[in-house]
This record gives structure tokens, C-alpha cells and sequence, in this order.
């Protein structure tokens, strides 16, 4: 960790801000509760105008690291203290009224539901939930009625989504085409290779380069009668499909904005109204909601509507306690999905990559075509076009029921029974794959149905007791956890007349917990310690069970000032599943294949902190800790010379180390105003420790952090023949001056994957949040920023753009690339060709991640006279302060091993909406 104890605290410091106040943006939980345990308050969560819950933890809580998903309804990527294993999900389980949400997404609970939302971020906080809480755990509490009465609100709001990121400054089509012609002329495989063919058909065979008036036929001037509308097909079984009919297509000499053809600007709106009444023995809470976000994507989408009910019940003297929370919703997403994979996958890809030269639509008004005259590039606008009706419809319901006996003034039984019953069904009927299609009958057509239905069913006895000052409590209880899945699918090829294709799935599996937990607390101290005894259906009979513990304690040394501690041990279920990294495997190029081992991950994780509030206004906290994975599964296909092996192991390990510090400040300013600020400030580091057998066979890539990027070093540019030959001579394909140098690190005289070093950390440094909310008579102002310092990314689009690989469209930086008289140049010279000398990753894309993002700004006013009354302007992702070439430095992976890998991700959406909330 690159940066200071001491400049860690006096960040913290400067950003003071008072935690335990109603109005702060993150709370503690109880003073005395060992653990260590975050909730956002009730103003927290209406403040938030997002699809999805998992947001509202950006840049709000220490220890939290949270990146964006700007994909309509998407989740964003959520990691507690760092990263546990590379063969299953990090990310924290999400649980709603205590029940787990199937693929820990919380998108199907609208933010105005919620009463509270707490993490728990090591084993202490999270025993309840020690058999699948191995990476933290959120809670979520949707909300009841909590005064007597009726009660009625509203909220509704309206906006846009606008493109927020970096805008692609790109090459117009007279740029494009004079730079192609000068690399074909100038390309070894000039008189045979088949890019080049092509290209000279498009651009002219002659020494001169000729812009054509069509880009279809290829390299077609005007007066060519193959551009008669009567020799217009698009239709690719015609015969004469490409031969003597084409899709005709004029060249936009003005030059295609891609990029720009693929964004539209998004409609958002939602809206809430609740009813509620509260009596002194029963609490109702019934509520509807609608939500749409058109995504900044053409065709992009996201809807959901819902019911929730919720109802407490006390009987006998209120010893007997019922409770009962339901949540029904029906969502639809719509259109592609976006989802940083492979470049050829990647609408946003294609846009960079994609020839001005060509336009959106032919002459007949079709979507343009390049592929298969010009592979890989595709029309992105069809891309996205093509999937318009691509609509995955999912229906949810949510529930839970709990009782609470008081047996004796001492003794408490409690059960629970919650479920989640989750149906989908995407059915739909694509057009061809090229921007082609017979009108007579669609080319491919899917029907997959899934349901999911988790249950938990728990026990428990509870026993307190209390002398003088000193109180105990002893719980006893059982779990059951049960996960059935089933999944049917029919495809088929339409336009071959292919019959249907069927598959299917169903696959059950559980768990069962019994558990002891222990409190005793005093005036200055409280200590707590479980034991649970887990048993897997996943794992061998031998491997099957296995004790969880944790300790706990919390001691005030002086009323101001707190210090605490804690241990456990958790684990987790797996998710079966593949991984492709071809960037990151230690020596292929290709997929990596997962085979899980028989012994279930183990993370042990130790804590320490402290807590000072010196007066009324000021609340600083640190906490320092240490989670240390055993039996860590790790997997990869090696290709070995003639002889590729799988190796799969389960005795690796990963450890994080981190620091996380808060702090709080309010004050009163315009007389009767109130200023509350607040910042946390977080670090970790991470690092995996292979098993020794790994560790003999690629020890040059041990002890680095999960999803390190490896790849070959570059030193400058080659600036003349002599060192192209010398270049040539190592790589053994063709290299000339101005390309990139490669390093022969092992100087064995070659240049190929044994000379890959580690060249970037995409982990942080360090993350942070400062919010500041201003209370002043009727006004509010709420302004929140979020930032990440010190990671890497790998831009794999600029590998394209800057190099204009396979004659894509290219970076306006290429402009200055080095030439003959020019040759101080850092910009590589564009080299078209995509050989051995480029396929592996390289320093030169390796860029700084680090970026300010002013996150959030609210300014609200509340009607004086009609005080339930309130409206609100708000603003969301307004600007990122960044280094980054890319279009944002917010990159989610698809995997956790692709961490800080740019393969194209969806773009961030600047939103600005106008709501009216109201509270009677």
C-alpha cells in the first residue's frame, strides 16, 4: 500500500464528519456491539434515484469497495475487505428481511421500500449467516408503519440519462482511409494477405488512394451499374447474393460517429405511494411501485413493478410476536446486454473499432453491412438492433414469516421461515446474424425458462439473564437452507429448417447449521462468541461438515474512547461454472478450464479497532484486519510444449490486508442550520499464494494480486532498420521501425510468453467517499463524491485504436505517431497486422485508474406551509476527474480474475431528474 499510516488519518481527519447523528450518511450500529457493523440511515435511502440497492453502498462505507454497473437495472460489483477465492463469486450476500436473494441481487427491491441497510463486514457481525456469508453480508429491512394511525406517502421523479464518460475522439473516414492505404502499402503481406485483398479492393489497387462513392459493392464509383437499385438484395440465400446482386451501400465520405449512432439519451421514472396504519396491536405496511430507465444504449432497457406488504402482530401482552414482510415483482430487461466481455461480443468495441467510411443504413435504408467483406467488424447499431426484442421477463416473490414466544420473562423461542420463488423466461425470435435477414422467417429463435426457489428455515432459544450491571445471553439454534434450480431451453435454426434442439437442468442442494452463541456485556464491556457446525451437500461425505467459530469484544478505555476485536472462521457454497481469461492465464492464450476441488475454502479473518468521540460533534473510527483464505481452489488448462495438463489443486491461499478510517463533524452554521460532513477513506492489499506444485511451474506469477496483469515489457519504439531486424530476429514475424519494442526479459534470444512480467495491480491503493448534507430552514443540499486512487487498468481497446489493428478505425492520437520525421514521437506507428510480435498483453496500454467522481448533488425545498410536501432536482455520475484514456475509468468485470481488463463496458449515464415527494 503505496500510501501512509499518518497521511491515512489526516485524510481522515480533514473529512470529519459526525457518524452518530440522525442526519449523517453512514451509522454505526449499537455503541456496544462487538463486530464491525455499518448502517445507512432511513435519509440515506430516499435520497437515491438508482435501479438497483447495491449502489447506494458507493462511496459510503469504509471497507466497501464498490464499482459501478451503468447498465439499466445492472448490479454493480461489491467487494468487502478485498477478494476471497478465485473460483466462485466475491461478492457479498444480500439479504432481505434475513432471508438470501438468489445470485445476491438485490435489484428487485425499489430503495423507497427500505427501512434500513446494514453491513456486516467480518465473521463476528455476520454469525447469523456464517454458512454463506464467507464475503460479508447486507442486510436489507424493507419497511413498516412506525407510529400510531394512518399514514400515506407518494414519491415520484423524472429525468434523463445522458452519456457521462470520456467522448472517443476518432479518426473521420478521409483519415481513416488515407492511413489504411498507406499500411497496406507498406504491409509484408501486401501480395497475399487477406486483409490487404480486400482493402485494395475498397481503397484501389493504383500507387494513388481512391475514396469509392460506395463502400458495396466494394470499392464502387458512381455510373457502376452493379449500384442500379433493380441489382439491390438483402437477402443472403439468394443465389446471386454478392455476385450479381449486393446490398448496395453509398460511402459516407463525411465520416460515421459510431459511437455517437449507439447512444440515445435514456428516460427515467419512478413511482412509490405507501399506505400504513399502526394500532397498539397490529402494524401494517402496503405499498406499490413503478420503475423504467431506458438505457443511454438504443434499445436498452429496464421496467419493474411491484407490491409489497408487510404486517406485525402482538398477542397475549405482547409475548407473542408475528411478523410477516412479501415482496411480488415483475421486471423486464431489454436488449443487449453489456458486459466488459470479448471484443468481438462488445457493441461498444465494435463502435471503436468500426470504419467511418461505412454508414448506419444502405441505400434502401437496411442496416449497413461490413462483415463478411471486412471481418470482424459489424454494424454495432445492429448489433444492438438485432437484440431489440431480446426480453428477459422475471417475476419474483420475496417472503418471510417470523414468530417470537417469550416462554419465560428469560427465555425467548424464535423461528423463521422465508422463500424466494423466482420465475424467468426469455422467448424471442432473432433476425440473421449479419445485417442481413430473409423477410420470409427469422434466422435463430430461443426459449429458456428457468425457476429458482431458495429456502431458510431457522430455530432458535434465547436465554437472558441479568445481575446488578452485568447482562448474558445465551442463544441456541438450527438452520436449513434448501436451493432448487431447474432450467429448460428449446433453439433453433430457422433458416436451415433445423429441428428443435432441447435442454434441460435441475439441480438441488443444501445445508444444515447448528449453532451456540454466547454475550455477556457489562457497563464498559461486552464480549460474544458463537460455534456453528455446517454441513454441504456439495462436498464428499469426508469433507461435508466442519466447525465454524468466532470471539468477539468490545472495551471502553474512557467514556470517548472504544477499542475492539475480532476472529472467525467462515465458508461458502460454490457456484459451478467456467472462466475465460485469456489475457491472465499463466500460459496459454486461451480458456481456462475450472475443476473445484473436494475440500470446501476457509477464510479466517482477524480485526482490531477503535472508536473516539471526543464531544457531541466529532466521531473518528480505524480499523485494521486481516482475511486469510485456506484450501483456496485454483484451476487452469496449462499448455505445456505437445502435452497440455489440467491442474487443479484446493491447498492455495489469499490474503487481504486492509485499513479502513471514518469520521464524522456537525456543526451548526446560519443560525438555526445544520452542516453534517463525512469520509472514510479504505485500503487493502491482496495477494495469492499458489499451492507448492503451482508455485514450481509458473513461480514467477506467486504471491501477486488476484487478476494481476501480466504481459511483455515495452521500452520505446524501435527507431530504425537495425533494431526492426533485431526485433524481427526475436519475435521471428515481421517488425519495422516505429512499432513498439519489446523487452526480452529472459534474454534466452526469443521473444514469446516466458517473457511475460507483472506489469499492473488492479487493485486500489486506496478508495474514499466525502458526502456533506446542509439543512437549512426549508432548503436541503446533499452533495456526494466517490474516488478510487491507484489501480491499474488494461485498455484492450486502445490495442486497436492506437495500432489500428486489422485496419480498424483509430485514436486521432495516431495522427502523431512516429514516422521518419517524426520520430520523437511516443505514438506508436499503426501497423494493421495483428501478428505473434502484439498478441500478448503490453505495458504500453497499462494506464492509472485512479478518478474523482462527483457521485451525487441534491438540492431539495420543502413547501412552508404544506411541510409533507417537498420537492427535489438531483444529479447523478455529473463528471469524473480522471487520467484514464478509456471511456470511463469505472470498469466492472465480468469475472473477478478480469478485474481492471477494459474488454468494452456499458457507458456511464449522467442523470438529472425533478421529484416531488410526499409524507402525510
Amino acid at each position: 500500500m503505496k500510501i501512509t499510516l499518518p497521511l491515512f488519518f489526516l485524510f481522515a481527519a480533514s473529512q470529519a464528519t459526525l457518524a452518530q447523528q440522525p442526519d449523517s450518511l453512514s451509522v454505526p450500529a449499537s455503541s456496544f456491539r462487538p463486530g464491525s457493523v455499518v448502517t445507512l440511515p432511513d435519509s440515506m435511502l430516499v435520497r437515491q434515484p438508482v435501479s438497483n440497492p447495491a449502489t447506494l453502498l458507493q462511496g459510503t462505507v469504509a471497507g466497501v469497495y464498490v464499482i459501478g454497473n451503468h447498465q439499466p437495472g445492472g448490479l454493480p460489483m461489491v467487494r468487502i475487505r478485498g477478494f476471497r477465492s478465485v473460483t466462485r463469486d466475491n461478492g457479498p450476500i444480500f439479504t432481505l428481511n434475513g432471508m438470501p436473494l438468489l445470485g445476491s441481487d438485490p435489484a428487485i427491491v425499489p430503495v423507497d421500500a427500505l427501512q434500513s441497510v446494514s453491513v456486516l463486514k467480518d465473521p463476528a457481525a455476520s454469525w447469523r449467516f456464517s454458512a454463506y456469508g464467507n464475503n460479508g453480508v447486507v442486510e436489507l429491512s424493507t419497511r413498516q408503519t412506525a407510529r400510531p394511525g394512518l399514514h400515506v406517502s407518494a414519491h415520484s421523479y423524472a429525468g434523463i440519462s445522458i452519456f457521462s464518460g470520456r467522448r472517443p475522439e476518432l479518426l473521420n473516414a478521409t483519415e481513416w482511409a488515407t492511413l489504411a492505404f498507406s499500411m497496406m502499402r507498406e504491409s509484408p503481406y501486401y501480395n497475399n494477405g487477406d486483409y490487404e485483398v480486400r482493402y485494395r479492393e475498397l481503397l484501389g489497387n493504383g500507387p494513388s488512394l481512391v475514396i469509392p462513392d460506395y463502400v458495396v459493392p466494394m470499392g464502387a464509383m458512381q455510373g457502376d451499374p452493379r449500384t442500379g437499385l433493380d441489382r439491390y438484395s438483402n437477402n443472403p440465400d439468394d443465389p446471386a447474393f454478392n455476385k450479381t446482386a449486393f446490398k448496395i451501400t453509398a460511402a459516407n465520405k463525411a465520416g460515421t460517429d459510431w459511437f455517437g449512432a449507439i447512444l440515445r439519451n435514456g428516460r427515467v421514472q419512478q413511482h412509490y405511494v405507501n399506505v400504513g396504519y399502526g394500532s397498539k396491536h397490529w402494524k401494517t405496511y402496503a405499498a406499490a411501485h413503478s420503475f423504467e430507465q431506458q438505457g443511454i444504449l438504443r434499445f436498452t432497457g429496464y421496467e419493474r413493478n411491484g407490491l409489497l406488504f408487510n404486517n406485525d402482530f402482538s398477542f397475549w401482552h405482547n409475548r407473542l410476536r408475528l411478523s410477516q414482510q412479501g415482496l411480488l415483482t415483475k421486471s423486464i430487461r431489454s436488449g443487449l446486454t453489456e458486459n466488459n466481455g470479448s471484443e468481438n461480443s462488445s457493441v461498444v468495441f465494435q463502435a471503436l473499432r468500426a470504419l467511418p467510411l461505412f454508414p448506419v443504413y444502405d441505400v434502401a435504408g437496411n442496416y449497413s453491412q461490413a462483415g463478411p467483406y471486412l471481418m470482424p467488424f459489424s454494424n454495432p447499431v445492429y448489433m444492438l438492433a438485432r437484440q431489440q426484442d431480446r426480453r428477459l421477463n422475471q417475476t419474483d416473490f420475496a417472503g418471510s414469516l417470523s414468530l417470537e414466544l417469550d416462554l419465560l420473562s428469560s427465555l425467548t423461542f424464535r423461528a423463521s421461515y422465508g422463500q424466494q420463488r423466482q420465475k424467468t423466461r426469455l422467448n424471442w425470435q432473432a433476425p440473421h446474424g449479419w445485417e442481413v435477414s430473409d423477410p420470409a422467417k427469422p434466422y435463430y429463435a430461443e426459449d429458456t425458462k428457468a425457476e429458482a426457489s431458495p429456502r431458510r428455515l431457522a430455530a432458535e432459544l434465547n436465554y437472558s439473564l441479568k445481575r446488578k450491571t452485568l447482562t448474558g445471553e445465551v442463544t441456541l439454534g438450527a438452520e436449513l437452507f434448501r436451493l432448487q434450480t431447474a432450467e429448460s431451453s428449446q433453439t433453433q435454426r430457422l433458416d436451415l429448417g433445423d429441428p428443435i434442439s432441447f435442454a434441460g437442468s435441475y439441480s438441488t442442494d443444501a445445508l444444515f447449521s447448528s449453532y451456540l452463541h454466547l454475550r455477556l456485556s457489562d457497563r464498559r464491556w461486552a464480549a460474544e462468541a458463537s460455534l456453528r457446525r455446517l454441513s454441504l451437500s456439495q462436498f464428499p461425505i469426508d469433507n461435508r461438515s466442519g466447525l465454524l467459530p468466532t470471539l468477539s469484544t468490545v472495551f471502553a478505555l474512557r467514556p470517548d474512547l472504544r477499542i475492539r476485536a475480532s476472529w472467525g472462521q467462515q465458508t461458502a457454497a460454490y457456484t459451478l461454472g467456467t472462466l475465460t481469461n485469456p489475457m491472465l492465464a499463466p500460459y496459454s492464450s486461451g480458456a481456462q478450464e475450472i475443476t473445484f476441488g473436494d475440500k470446501p475454502e476457509r477464510v479466517r479473518t482477524l480485526s482490531a479497532g477503535v472508536d473516539y468521540q471526543p464531544g457531541s460533534r466529532l466521531t473518528l473510527s480505524a480499523e485494521a484486519f486481516q482475511a486469510v483464505t485456506r484450501n483456496l481452489t485454483e484451476r487452469t488448462t496449462v499448455f505445456w510444449p505437445g502435452n497440455p495438463q489440467t491442474i487443479a489443486l484446493s491447498d492455495g491461499r489469499m490474503r487481504n490486508v486492509g485499513l479502513e478510517l471514518s469520521a464524522g463533524y456537525q456543526l451548526p452554521v446560519l443560525g438555526n442550520g445544520v452542516l453534517t460532513l463525512n469520509g472514510q477513506v479504505s485500503g487493502y492489499r491482496n495477494r495469492r499464494t499458489h499451492s507448492e506444485y503451482f508455485s514450481r511451474t509458473i513461480g514467477q506469477f506467486d504471491n501477486k494480486p488476484m487478476g494481476a496483469l501480466f504481459g511483455n515489457q515495452t521500452d520505446g519504439l524501435i527507431q530504425n532498420a537495425q533494431e526492426a531486424q533485431q526485433a524481427t530476429a526475436l519475435s521471428r514475424m515481421p517488425v519495422a521501425p516505429g512499432q513498439l519494442r519489446l523487452v526480452d526479459v529472459n534474454n534466452d534470444g526469443q521473444l514469446n510468453l516466458d517473457d511475460r512480467i507483472y506489469i499492473g495491480n488492479p487493485h486500489p491503493d486506496f478508495f474514499f467517499g466525502l458526502q456533506s448534507n446542509l439543512r437549512y430552514r426549508a432548503f436541503e443540499v446533499t452533495i456526494q463524491f466517490q474516488g478510487v486512487v491507484g489501480n491499474n487498468l488494461y485498455d484492450q481497446s486502445r490495442v486497436y485504436t492506437d495500432l489500428m489493428i486489422g485496419y480498424s478505425n483509430g485514436s486521432r492520437r495516431v495522427l502523431s505517431a512516429w514516422s521518419p520525421t517524426n520520430s520523437g514521437s511516443t505514438v506508436p506507428r499503426p501497423s494493421a497486422g495483428y501478428n505473434y510480435y502484439y498478441a500478448p498483453p503490453m505495458s504500453y496500454f497499462v494506464e492509472s485508474g485512479s478518478y474523482l467522481q462527483l457521485r451525487d448533488v441534491r438540492v431539495a425545498y420543502r413547501l412552508p406551509k404544506l411541510s409533507f410536501v417537498q420537492f427535489y432536482v438531483q444529479g447523478q455520475n455529473l463528471f469524473y476527474l480522471t487520467r484514464y484514456l478509456g471511456l470511463t475509468p469505472e470498469v466492472r468485470p465480468a469475472q473477478d480474475e478480469q478485474l481492471g481488463r477494459d474488454g468494452g463496458v456499458y457507458p456511464t449515464a449522467r442523470t438529472i431528474v425533478a421529484g416531488l415527494r410526499f409524507d402525510w
